[in-house]
């Protein structure tokens, strides 16, 4: 998102909407996983949350009663999601460009 907005802002408006674009994958896992439980059923989606940090290798463990974690198979279809859209390669990507 940082680089499509500085190219935005730098006035790069096509290279802009071409990073926006890639990200749209993303951007729909997002909206299925955080997103759909906290406008469809009213529900703060912290299991999903949790799940997602997990597999970022970020801290997410398990939720607290009387939350319920996701199912294995919920979590095995996030984690196809997550690969799907190669969000795993992006973050360590990211991360190797912080420390550099």
């Amino acid at each position: 998102m940082r680089d499509y907005v500085e190219l935005a802002l730098n006035g790069q408006f096509e290279e802009a909407k071409k990073v926006s674009r890639e990200l749209q994958p993303v951007r729909d896992v997002h909206e299925k996983w955080p997103l759909e439980p906290r406008l469809r059923h009213k529900v703060i989606p912290i299991a999903q949350l949790k799940a997602w940090s997990d597999y970022l290798g970020l801290v997410g463990a398990r939720v607290r009663a009387p939350l319920l974690d996701l199912t294995a198979k919920r979590r095995d279809e996030l984690q196809r999601d997550l690969d799907r859209v190669g969000l795993a390669q992006r973050h360590a990507a990211r991360a190797t460009a912080s420390i550099a």
